[in-house]
């Protein structure tokens, strides 16, 4: 079966409350809110690696993160709007812990704000201890939280492999292109796109 990127198909245009048109990938109409699609990825620079929440598939420097244990810390651009995040969050993440081993995952959002961490958006979540590669699930409550211009959403995720693993990996490429761990053109169940959706209030 292959794997569907999306959990809802078509991009949804809501009027918000300002009288300007902001563009969703899924309205959740019962909790009111819309969700925007951001997707994981790297870039390199010097030699030196960033990872980011993109609302386009760009094709990223790193396919997977491989560790035995790490911490990783992605971010969106700069917002030039106020904005407030309302509702729960979701996260299609696949990771793997080889030699038979299992990954553990934990997830948080916060908000960056001046250079810092200004506050949580939500709890640390832990993830589903998977066996073997698995792309999973995860919703994220949020508390309501208002963005200002300037401000950034940081997601972080902390990767560790259980023994017997030597490793464990993470799809980090919005291309879904095949890893070294994570192979989605054989393992048609999985893909190395990360996805976040992350929920904005709006006026219906």
């Amino acid at each position: 079966m292959a794997y569907d990127a999306k959990l809802m198909p078509a991009r949804t245009f809501i009027r918000s409350g300002e009288g300007s048109i902001a563009s969703y990938d899924w309205v959740d109409i019962a909790e009111g809110s819309g969700k925007v699609l951001f997707y994981g990825c790297a870039d390199s620079i010097s030699g030196a690696t960033a990872y980011n929440l993109m609302t386009s598939q760009v094709y990223s420097s790193e396919i997977e993160v491989k560790t035995a244990s790490a911490t990783y810390d992605f971010y969106t651009p700069a917002f030039n709007l106020p904005q407030t995040i309302k509702g729960t969050a979701y996260i299609n993440a696949t990771y793997l812990g080889d030699n038979g081993g299992t990954a553990d995952t934990t997830f948080q959002l916060k908000l960056y704000r001046a250079a810092a961490d200004f506050s949580n958006i939500s709890s640390v979540v832990a993830g589903e201890v998977v066996v073997g590669a698995k792309t999973t699930l995860l919703a994220i409550p949020c508390t309501q939280t208002n963005i200002k211009q300037g401000d950034k959403i940081h997601l972080i995720i902390t990767l560790k492999k259980q023994a017997p693993s030597n490793y464990a990996y993470l799809g980090t490429d919005p291309q879904n292109r095949d890893g070294a761990g994570l192979v989605p053109s054989t393992d048609t169940d999985i893909t190395t796109k990360l996805l976040v959706y992350i929920p904005f209030r709006i006026d219906l």
